[in-house]
């Protein structure tokens, strides 16, 4: 069921508010600055690590063709091995900080998101943080493999079962109609992953303003979604779109300065590029904050809580 009275104009309209507000700017810098610090980072360990390799061809001192055997040779060579290897290690470490660093800014983003709705948001601490990590990483788990919808909790393990078993005789008696019913199941089960994902949709914003553990985060999101699955659903369409087109912007912009990149142009085309980028990046984080708690306030208010 989809009710006329929600207001997409509305959510959309304070997904953009923020640029307006003289204080929410501090949250994009902050987002910004981290980035940028991580960034540099790792070009600093790729120019550390492998000047002798990368600089030779972006400066154009060496062919493409010159480059691949020169790497071929480096990969035979057991000390480059070992600095790879290491050079891995690091720059995971560095992603996980990294991420977690820029999650903690996108929760600042929700806490003042919230505030601007007049949604008093609960008491944010660091276990809470750990436990809103948490939260993310079993969400897909849940998504996949469980529903508090009872009706669609059978049917998607039936459709997953059904999936492996219909595979399993395939494999066995090569039978075609065995793969005719895994494509069907298949697409029954992707169905009750898309309705799971929905009803979720606003489980991280229900967990960070409420003083709740994060199975009630999933269940409330359940309560809450309920009769507006397809407002949802065009509210995410909605995001994804605008997303995507802001997006673009992060190669757009170089590829429009360097139609036709030549080795030379390729240190500029990389600067150019995490120019753009970054704040393209911090820009997409604040308008997804303020457009999924534009949301959550609208189903809050629809549901008249």
């Amino acid at each position: 069921m989809i009710y006329l009275r929600f207001d997409f104009e509305g959510v959309l309209r304070f997904a953009f508010s923020w640029i307006e507000e003289r204080k929410a700017w501090k949250y994009f810098l902050l987002h910004l600055g981290v980035n940028t610090i991580f960034s540099a980072i790792v070009f600093w360990l790729m120019f550390a690590f492998f000047a002798n390799t990368w600089i030779p061809l972006i400066t154009g001192q060496m062919t493409e063709e010159q480059l691949k055997a020169f790497m071929l040779n480096l990969f035979l060579d057991k000390e480059f091995l070992t600095k790879v290897i290491t050079f891995i290690g690091i720059i995971l470490i560095l992603i996980i900080i990294g991420s977690l660093a820029l999650l903690y800014v996108v929760v600042l983003m929700m806490l003042y998101a919230l505030r601007s709705k007049k949604l008093v948001p609960a008491r944010f601490s660091a276990s809470k943080y750990l436990r809103f990590i948490v939260l993310l990483i079993i969400k897909p788990l849940v998504i996949l493999f469980y529903s508090f919808d009872k009706t669609v909790l059978a049917i998607l393990w039936l459709s997953l079962v059904g999936g492996i078993t219909s595979v399993m005789f395939t494999v066995m008696f090569r039978f075609p109609l065995f793969m005719f019913l895994f494509f069907a199941f298949l697409i029954i089960y992707i169905i009750c992953v898309i309705y799971n994902v929905l009803r979720l949709y606003v489980s991280e914003q229900i967990f960070v303003h409420r003083d709740i553990g994060i199975i009630d985060a999933f269940r409330d999101s359940f309560k809450l979604t309920e009769n507006n699955v397809l407002n949802v659903f065009i509210a995410a369409i909605i995001i994804a779109v605008a997303v995507f087109f802001i997006s673009m912007l992060e190669s757009l912009i170089p590829n429009m300065l360097f139609p036709e990149p030549v080795a030379e142009a390729a240190l500029l085309w990389l600067m150019s590029y995490a120019i753009v980028a970054l704040p393209v990046q911090a820009f997409i984080a604040m308008l997804t904050s303020f457009y999924y708690v534009g949301l959550y306030a609208e189903l809050l208010k629809i549901k008249g809580e």
